[in-house]
């Protein structure tokens, strides 16, 4: 179970896609305007180092912004060991279903959960200074101040877009003193965004240091696309669903102090 938790986990912290980031005008426009599309379909690459171990994803979804909710499958390689995850997420609760940890659960249910809010506060973490959960958080946190410099105009899957780059300081963000904590340290995001003002792609890495860092070093690209769409998302029930928080805050303590 131990195993499972770890790559949802990071899993959780690649798919938040890092926090509250950057932008001037251009970037803090197009946050906002693909924000108010309502839904978007997301793409996602990453890649987490936990433990020594490199452990790659890739997964797709479709989410909804307001109010904040998904569905995404992710699949993973890590070492000798290759899955498959299912996750909704619905605010800052994640559900999971994966025959990777299917055994182990009581019986009767078929779901993990995690409040990655509380498991994070007992493991001496503020996500909300950290991440954003879903790509509507994300984008939302694209809104604050930052040092944005153009690239360019590249292409990406058939649609012009301008690219841009921003040093993040997290001593100018919300929370940034919280996160100074877990020593957090951004590399240059980038962000590429179309005519129309949507963000079209989001990629960032950044390490973490300390006792309660889950993934010593992450980075995660983004490619969002089908603006607005019709995102129709079931939750699990409670009576299908073990509530694997206070496991997920034993784990991340255990994790950072390795």
């Amino acid at each position: 179970m131990r195993v499972a938790l770890l790559l949802v986990l990071v899993a959780a912290a690649l798919t938040a896609c890092g926090g509250d980031t950057l932008a001037v005008d251009p970037v803090a426009q197009a946050a906002d305007t693909t924000t108010k599309a309502g839904s978007e379909h997301v793409e996602f690459l990453g890649v987490s180092t936990v433990q020594g171990q490199k452990i790659r994803m890739s997964g797709s979804g479709d989410f909804r912004n307001d109010p904040q909710l998904g569905r995404m499958t992710l699949r993973f390689t890590g070492g000798t060991t290759t899955g498959e995850i299912t996750e909704v997420m619905k605010g800052w609760r994640i559900y999971m279903t994966s025959p990777l940890f299917a055994r182990r659960l009581p019986q009767g249910k078929t779901w993990m959960s995690l409040d990655l809010q509380k498991a994070g506060k007992a493991a001496g973490i503020d996500f909300s200074s950290l991440s954003a959960q879903t790509p509507g958080q994300t984008l939302e946190q694209l809104k604050a101040s930052g040092d944005v410099t153009k690239v360019g105009t590249e292409t990406l899957d058939g649609v012009e877009t301008t690219h841009y780059t921003a040093t993040l300081d997290p001593a100018k963000i919300p929370n940034g003193a919280r996160q100074k904590l877990t020593g957090a340290s951004y590399q240059p995001v980038d962000v590429w965004i179309d005519s129309d003002d949507h963000v079209r792609r989001l990629h960032m890495a950044y390490s973490m240091s300390g006792s309660a860092a889950v993934g010593k070093s992450n980075e995660m690209t983004m490619t969002f696309s089908d603006y607005g769409k019709n995102v129709d998302v079931s939750v699990p029930t409670d009576a299908e669903t073990f509530d694997a928080t206070g496991e997920a805050a034993k784990s991340m303590q255990q994790n950072g102090g390795a």
